[in-house]
């Protein structure tokens, strides 16, 4: 063999090594890949706490009342509001409909606070009022009976936008009285502003 010819011959077949070795390691790598998604695959399938037998892939964000991605429900245990996780987000166990003493929830409280306009309930959601449903939005700053217009402009149940705290051996401090709860109302209040 001529040595020109050898040195291509040699060259060749050292790519053709190199092209070999490489494909190797992808087809390695892949099979790597797939050895750990089975596994993963088959935990979640086989999970036995209620509510993770199966994933299912979800756009970015969150499904209508999820709160955050989950595996498991130890994932879901940071929010205030019980949680478990089902189809890989994490849930709250009361209906978001209807948390909200009946009326539906926004989101759930994160450290007893809300969005602007909402309020944190007893059951830490985020509501339109922090008791009681709303029959609807304030009609010139007016309600039905017994019901207020409160700062987001939704009449509320009198008291429930302006409810001072718990009352202290059912007693309050002047101008407001022991109500529903052991929380001291306004005695007074005509639409949530003292008007």
């Amino acid at each position: 063999m001529e040595p020109k010819l050898y040195k291509h011959a040699l060259l060749l077949g050292l790519v053709l090594l190199l092209h070999a070795f490489s494909l190797y390691h992808a087809a390695e790598h892949e099979q790597k890949k797939s050895l750990l998604a089975d596994a993963v695959d088959h935990q979640l399938h086989d999970d036995p706490t209620p509510g993770n037998s199966t994933r299912v892939k979800r756009q970015f964000g969150c499904p209508s009342g999820c709160y955050s991605s989950c595996m498991n429900n130890a994932q879901c245990q940071r929010y205030q509001v019980a949680t478990v996780c089902m189809l890989g987000c994490c849930c709250p166990q009361t209906n978001l409909s209807s948390a909200c003493d009946g009326d539906p929830a926004v989101a759930a409280c994160l450290n007893g606070l809300c969005g602007q306009g909402y309020f944190c309930n007893n059951k830490n959601f985020c509501c339109r009022c922090q008791s009681g449903t709303s029959p609807g939005p304030c009609v010139n700053n007016l309600c039905p009976a017994g019901y207020a217009c409160n700062t987001n402009n939704y009449c509320c149940s009198l008291g429930s936008g302006s409810v001072l705290g718990p009352g202290v051996n059912g007693r309050c401090p002047d101008g407001y009285a022991c109500g529903a709860g052991n929380l001291c109302y306004p005695v007074t209040a005509t639409d949530g502003r003292g008007r």
